[in-house]
């Protein structure tokens, strides 16, 4: 069994507690080569999405070697229905334990448990004692990985926050009878609750086994000195407990997405027992057990938008993507939606924004794709960077248009580099009438350097907070002074002016100079990124009256950060969205009677 082999993925939504469930499945494509089923339960909150790839190229590489892996994202999170802020632990323990109940017990069954899902391990253990247990990096007290989430209201986490003026934000705190905003989740009292008194345990029942697996950037790596004192105490009881640490990157936290070769072979070795070589790129070929095109939800909620699993085929395999549509009764537009993912993101994106927008814009009419480049979240290959995303955002158009034919148009609305990528790759494509692009991408060692010294340096050295903190000794001056003089040589040093430049910039410029449709800029005002975008485009001679072209319309988010991380911030976006958009269908109802085509009953 250790030999790969073709496996196949299928995508739905099934039935949960209030709710439909986004549901993949990876399996051999033989069935006689079945060994057993693996359920994976998921991370918590970001962690989540910044460890979707390494769970994808998992599940991928199982299936080739004869494993049924089932990847279900719990209530309110992921693709699934629901707010986060309506989230319960019970809906969560649900979840997981139907999982467990549909998996054949003639064959091995594993709970695969990333990080915070492994408190959920005892409940689901409870119920079926003899199933095994495979840990990733398990978080051992929710307690404490509470405390660690609320960390992300000071914004350190938020990439491309510009904010240093004023005191530091105060640290929400749980136990009232209010849910609190952290890093764009609301997160409700009794989750929290939850999450205070729920540890790792194994049950006193229990007759599997566990591989449990850390990562660790030392040469020499070794398990948490708390995890070794479980382990420990696992073996005493006499449980079969099999636990390595090996050299990878924290990658359910890194700013980039980042992969972990060695944590695969030995989660392949673990189950199936021997050293296991993982190759570059992914194993087996990929088909559908649907219709090619999409994998319809179980039923629907005729009140709300209906989300579709889209499969389809980009540069380097299958892409994955959920397609939003409006609601029955619902006026439908000729204009649909292509969100374009941007950084770190799949396409749930940082605090679910991207599922939120997607399913509000989708229940005023518009139609909304969001789906995952190659390499990212669900798809298949090697990481890509968007600068070679252009096959990729053109089949994710046709994707839309085969599951939608009486399209008229597409716009396209992107975040960082994905607004970056549309301007680059779509303005040539005449499908499109529009590109909305909010907190455009233009990073270059001087323009960061010039936006450094313009919003950082001139707000610090204003903060009576700096000042106390220098004069405590609290501060490297001398590291800040060379900081600082460094950005100071950066910025001043000569910049190419031609036109004929082929950096990503310059191809941006030139893509919105053709664009014969509508352009929206959505700018934060608290946001790195969007002021050197700014500045790059004040400065730059390809880019020399482009923003105050007719075409292009522009919305201020005065205090949004990258992500607008608030419900105010992102409401405030979707709905300036909207007001662009429903601008394409109006424009067509004008020519259309113009031209005779439209008459009053």
């Amino acid at each position: 069994m250790s030999d790969a082999a073709p496996f196949e993925q299928s995508a739905s939504f099934v039935h949960g507690n209030r709710g439909l469930r986004f549901r993949l499945v990876s399996e051999p494509a033989d069935r006689r080569r079945f060994c057993g089923t693996v359920v994976f339960v998921p991370a918590f909150a970001e962690e989540m999405n910044k460890s979707r790839r390494m769970a994808a190229r998992m599940a991928r590489l199982l299936a080739a070697r004869g494993w049924r892996v089932v990847q279900r994202d719990l209530a309110g999170c992921g693709d699934s229905a629901g707010e986060f802020v309506a989230a319960s632990w019970s809906d969560w323990t649900d979840d997981v334990a139907a999982e467990l109940g549909d998996a054949d017990p003639q064959r091995p069954v594993w709970l695969w448990c990333m990080r915070a899902g492994a408190l959920f391990s005892a409940a689901a253990l409870a119920v079926r004692p003899g199933t095994n247990l495979l840990l990733w990096q398990p978080v051992l007290s929710g307690a404490q990985h509470l405390r660690q989430f609320l960390r992300l209201h000071a914004g350190a986490r938020i990439v491309g926050e510009a904010r240093i003026a004023g005191a530091a934000p105060r640290r929400p705190t749980v136990g009232t009878d209010q849910a609190v905003e952290v890093g764009g989740y609301e997160l409700n009292p009794g989750l929290a609750a939850a999450f205070e008194h729920a540890t790792f345990d194994v049950p006193a029942a229990f007759t599997g086994r566990i591989v449990w697996l850390e990562t660790a950037p030392d040469v020499r790596p070794s398990l948490s000195p708390a995890s070794a004192r479980v382990v420990e105490q696992l073996q005493r009881r006499g449980v079969e407990v099999t636990a390595a640490a090996v050299v990878g990157p924290p990658f359910w936290q890194t700013a980039e997405i980042e992969d972990c070769d060695l944590l695969l072979e030995r989660t392949l070795a673990g189950l199936q027992g021997g050293a296991v070589a993982v190759q570059q790129g992914e194993v087996g070929r990929v088909r559908l057990d649907a219709e090619p095109g999409a994998s319809r939800g179980a039923g629907r909620d005729d009140e709300q938008p209906v989300d579709e699993a889209l499969a389809f085929e980009g540069s380097r395999g299958r892409l994955w993507g959920v397609l939003s549509t409006p609601p029955a009764g619902t006026v439908q537009s000729s204009t649909a939606v292509v969100i374009v993912v941007g950084g770190p993101q799949y396409r749930v994106g940082s605090h679910r924004q991207f599922v939120q927008m997607a399913r509000r814009w989708a229940g005023a009419g518009f139609a909304t794709l969001r789906f995952d480049y190659t390499g990212m979240g669900d798809s298949d290959g090697d990481l890509a960077s968007f600068e070679t995303c252009r096959q990729d955002l053109g089949a994710a158009i046709d994707a839309l248009f085969a599951a939608r034919p009486k399209l008229a148009r597409i716009a396209l609305w992107g975040l960082c580099d994905g607004a970056s990528a549309a301007l680059m790759f779509a303005t040539g494509d005449a499908r499109v009438a529009g590109i909305a692009a909010a907190n455009p991408w233009v990073r270059s060692g001087t323009s960061l350097a010039a936006t450094r010294v313009r919003h950082y340096y001139l707000d610090r050295v204003l903060q009576r907070q700096f000042w106390v903190k220098l004069l405590r000794g609290g501060v490297d001056w001398r590291a800040s002074f060379g900081a600082l003089a460094t950005d100071l040589k950066e910025a001043r040093s000569p910049r190419s002016p031609a036109v004929q430049d082929d950096s990503f910039q310059a191809r941006m410029a030139r893509g919105l100079a053709a664009f014969r449709g509508r352009a929206l800029l959505i700018l934060s005002g608290n946001d790195l990124t969007a002021k050197e975008f700014l500045f790059y485009a004040e400065t730059s001679v390809a880019w020399r009256g482009l923003l105050a072209d007719p075409k292009v319309s522009r919305i201020d988010v005065p205090e949004a950060d990258h992500t607008f991380s608030k419900r105010g911030w992102l409401t405030d976006v979707e709905d300036q969205t909207l007001a662009w958009l429903r601008q394409f269908d109006q424009s067509a109802a004008g020519v259309a009677m113009s031209h005779g085509e439209v008459r009053s009953l």
